[in-house]
């Protein structure tokens, strides 16, 4: 054997990219072992021993631990090793639809914060909207005066049995007639939570229509929100406009994006039957 045919621990270590204490550290373990010593003890590696190591250092990276590794690789055999890479390819796939799940969250996360910090100020206008598909949870019409743990606690079933991530995308929806109701300065009980999804059909999917809509941007504590659908109804009616069942909250700058609630901003849909 001539030693040119073989690497140092360092230009191995460069070869894969890794610190040199990591192969000190799997030889000690008897997990990866140089393919010899001379006889001062300093470690050599063959060229054919790349592939092994990266395969060691993948299942490593997927999670897999040394311990495991060590198993495996002491065990090998050619049944073994596909049964690894059909376990290994089915938790990528699982890793992969997961991945592009975060990566729509922290898109509509996104576009959701750049609308909201385009709203400098409260205001009332009508906007055409495109259609959307919402998935809405049980109702909770009976609600009324619902105190904020029973809403966070209506707010984790919903994304629990929906399968939904924690920081989803998601808004409340109130029956019109109740906001036309209450008089006082109690809170008021929403119907539903929704998000907003692609499916088209299936159970608690709804469609909201494409059309005209009353919109309000609430700049200010939630604590306030009423005073903003007291504007719009008093809007509406002085614009002669007919506001339909549904209204829909929608929370651009919450206290995911921003410490100070007085600078929350919340918009409010109302559906819009005629004008």
């Amino acid at each position: 054997m001539k030693k040119k045919k073989y690497l140092t621990t360092g230009e191995f270590a460069d070869l894969c990219k890794i610190p040199k204490h990591v192969l000190f550290y799997y030889d000690e373990i008897d997990l990866f072992k140089p393919e010899f010593y001379d006889n001062k003890g300093y470690r050599y590696y063959s060229y054919f021993q790349y592939d092994t190591f990266m395969m060691i250092n993948t299942l490593k990276n997927m999670g897999m631990s040394l311990s495991d590794i060590d198993t495996y690789m002491k065990n090998r055999n050619p049944n073994l090793f596909l049964n690894l890479l059909e376990e290994k390819e089915k938790e990528l796939e699982e890793n992969i639809r997961n991945l592009k799940k975060l990566k729509k969250l922290i898109h509509n996360q996104k576009e959701t914060t750049i609308e909201g910090i385009g709203y400098k100020e409260n205001h009332i206008f009508v906007s055409e909207l495109e259609e959307e598909n919402i998935l809405l949870s049980e109702n909770t019409d009976e609600a009324n005066n619902i105190s904020f743990s029973e809403f966070v606690i209506e707010y984790s079933k919903f994304l629990k049995s929906n399968n939904l991530p924690s920081h989803q995308r998601i808004g409340t929806i109130f029956k019109t007639d109740v906001l036309k109701l209450n008089e006082s300065d109690e809170d008021f009980g929403f119907a539903y939570l929704y998000t907003i999804v692609n499916k088209k059909k299936g159970k608690n999917i709804y469609k909201r229509k494409k059309g005209y809509y009353l919109i309000g941007i609430h700049i200010g504590s939630y604590k306030n929100l009423d005073s903003m659908y007291k504007k719009m109804l008093k809007y509406a009616d002085e614009n002669n406009i007919e506001i339909g069942e549904f209204s829909y909250e929608e929370y651009l700058l919450n206290d995911l994006a921003i410490s100070n609630e007085n600078e929350y901003t919340t918009k409010i849909i109302m559906e819009i039957k005629k004008m």
